[in-house]
């Protein structure tokens, strides 16, 4: 903690009349301090978001990457089936700067599209299979894709469509790199909004890497865990699963959202996951231990005690809060029986402030909006 230096400017004037101008200091000094987060600077770099799969596919190309309702997709196969798309992509026009939309399915295809769509320098627009038709078209026009990769088509469209089922190429080696940069985008992500308009969230590769590879040093994920991807690709909270499990070289176990409603504990247990990330009211609902977990993630909503006070016992069970256009999470902290259920602090190099209306920072105890 670095030394706050409190000095009278003007000798000849009262203290007391100083001495709220002073306080004022030494407060605004501290809440800056209890604002910050620690700073990590060798993570904010060039990386981009595919890079961090592809290190694990060069190092480890045997192991699993993906088990998906019984298919299993090793590193070096699924990034040889994305290199193949890739360049079936990048024949057909994709490059840096394009965006390119696909609504399949939950599948290996899914993933194997993710990357490849990244693999040409452009960004990801998940589409969930459930999204109707006019919102689908919206989207599109909205974030001027140029491409829709879909099961089957779908009429009047702004933009081309390929039948994913009909993708036919031979070419597996790597493609020629693309030169997209870490500014460069790398998804985009639309929310309902408040009004209930869809509002396109467009990430950049610096964001979402940093994201990855905080989190890769707050969880401690190794190449031994399996990783539940649960959430529509169209919600950020699947970035984090997805990512973390990639970065890590941990194996994605994929599970559609019917089989998890109806048996959230049996599945968890059955596939041996060890990293879960849910929000508190399907947690609410999950009658049987999983004993399997060893890093439980919740957020996207209010954490209720008596949750943490059964869930948190024997394993690491983690609070974590942000909006979409801060990256998924801002602000993260461990959650134990007995004590305070909070949003925690701000993740390594962010910053968080309680301001008032005047965009003041609030003094402590007092309440203020989340900057």
């Amino acid at each position: 903690v670095r030394d706050v230096h409190v000095g009278v400017a003007q000798p000849g004037v009262g203290v007391a009349d100083e001495d709220l101008a002073l306080a004022g200091a030494v407060e605004v000094e501290l809440l800056d301090l209890w604002s910050r987060s620690e700073s990590i600077p060798e993570i904010v770099d060039g990386a981009l978001l595919h890079e961090l799969f592809e290190r694990h596919a060069a190092r480890q190309p045997g192991r699993i990457a993906l088990d998906c309702r019984g298919e299993l997709l090793s590193y070096g196969a699924l990034n040889a089936r994305a290199n193949q798309l890739a360049r079936y992509l990048r024949a057909r026009g994709v490059r840096v700067g394009s965006h390119v939309a696909f609504q399949l399915p939950r599948g290996a295809d899914v993933y194997v599209v993710l990357l490849a769509v990244l693999k040409t320098g452009a960004a990801y627009v998940p589409l969930d299979v459930e999204c109707p038709e006019d919102r689908v078209r919206f989207v599109l026009a909205d974030s001027g894709a140029s491409l829709l990769v879909r099961a089957s088509p779908l009429k009047h469209v702004p933009c081309r469509e390929i039948d994913f089922g009909q993708l036919t190429a031979a070419v597996t080696r790597r493609p020629q790199r693309q030169q997209a940069t870490a500014h460069d985008p790398c998804y985009v992500i639309y929310t309902s909004g408040s009004t209930g308009r869809p509002k396109g969230v467009e990430i950049a590769h610096r964001s979402a890497a940093h994201l990855v590879r905080v989190e890769h040093r707050m969880f401690g994920l190794s190449p031994h865990d399996r990783v539940l991807q649960g959430f529509s690709l169209s919600f950020d909270a699947a970035v984090e699963e997805i990512w973390l499990a990639f970065a890590s070289g941990a194996a994605l176990v994929v599970v559609d959202k019917p089989t998890l409603l109806e048996s959230f504990a049996e599945v968890v247990t059955n596939r041996r996951i060890t990293v879960v990330s849910t929000v508190p009211t399907v947690l609410a609902t999950v009658q049987r231990s999983m004993h399997c977990v060893r890093l439980l993630i919740v957020g996207g909503e209010a954490c209720p005690p008596s949750l943490v006070e059964r869930w948190s016992r024997g394993r690491r069970m983690v609070n974590t809060y942000g909006p979409t256009e801060a990256t998924v999470i801002a602000t993260a902290t461990d959650l134990r029986a007995g004590e305070p259920v909070t949003i925690g602090k701000p993740i390594a190099n962010y910053r968080v402030y309680l301001l008032d209306a005047q965009r003041q920072p609030v003094p402590p105890g007092k309440t203020g909006e989340i900057y």
